[in-house]
């Protein structure tokens, strides 16, 4: 579940529009190919989804061991650089992924246009799955997920992982080797591919209610009078660097002002 915050026009009698009328709204003009809203709440005026947020999923779709893939997956899944015919080693990406897990410095998995002020970030979850094709039977290729839950990530920090799991994957590094590069805290260092942003989905943002419409909406009278005030300043967004943007800066920040 991804999220954003829109500010809505007050009706002539004082009362907002309801919830559910922006939601239909919305799913009324956005094209049903692009993206559609599953739910909308009323949230207190400070509330800010960005900086308010105690976390994210990313996931990414890697296609890998195919001679032609499904046209249903393209723009949809990044294909493995590597050969076509090379099946990647799924348990040895997944078991060199738990080095990553906890609290580092990812300098080694930044790119070169990161301005976060620094390089540390707590990684909760990384895990690498097979994925069933649903169009298998028309494409003969083999599908990976490598998703990541943080606090906050680095410029392009998830796509450069992605890119060294695909070394450790396809047997050009080791385990220990995928440990050498973390602990070197520099990208220029060792070389690998950045995956492609084709297979990079943001698929939850976590916050104190949940990280799903049905659980935000069964705490929506909590979520009406939570402000960002709330929010203990540790807490506020202080490393969530947007995987592919550029650093910004909180509302209320001496920067900001």
């Amino acid at each position: 579940m991804n999220t954003m915050h829109c500010d809505t026009p007050v009706r002539r009698n004082g009362e907002f529009l309801q919830p559910y009328k922006v939601r239909d709204a919305l799913n009324h003009f956005i094209p049903i190919t692009e993206v559609r809203i599953r739910g909308c709440l009323e949230v207190h005026p400070t509330f800010n989804c960005r900086f308010m947020a105690t976390g994210r999923t990313y996931t990414y779709r890697l296609m890998h061991n195919s001679t032609h893939r499904s046209a249903f997956d393209e723009g949809r899944a990044a294909v493995a650089d590597v050969p076509k015919n090379l099946s990647l080693n799924i348990e040895a990406m997944n078991d060199a992924a738990q080095i990553l897990v906890g609290t580092h410095d990812f300098s080694s998995f930044r790119a070169s246009g990161c301005q976060a002020s620094q390089p540390v970030r707590t990684v909760y979850s990384l895990s690498v799955t097979r994925e069933q094709t649903e169009f298998s039977s028309i494409s003969d290729g083999e599908m990976a997920h490598i998703t990541i839950y943080a606090k906050g990530f680095l410029y392009r920090q998830v796509r450069n992982i992605v890119g060294a799991l695909v070394m450790v994957g396809s047997d050009r590094w080791s385990a220990a080797d995928l440990r050498k590069v973390l602990d070197a805290k520099d990208r220029s260092r060792y070389k690998y591919v950045t995956a492609k942003p084709e297979g990079l989905y943001l698929t939850h943002v976590h916050y104190p209610f949940g990280c799903t419409v049905e659980e935000m909406v069964s705490r929506r009278d909590e979520i009406k009078e939570w402000s960002f005030d709330d929010v203990p300043p540790w807490e506020r967004d202080a490393e969530l660097d947007s995987e592919d943007d550029e650093t910004l800066t909180p509302p209320g920040s001496a920067e900001a002002k």
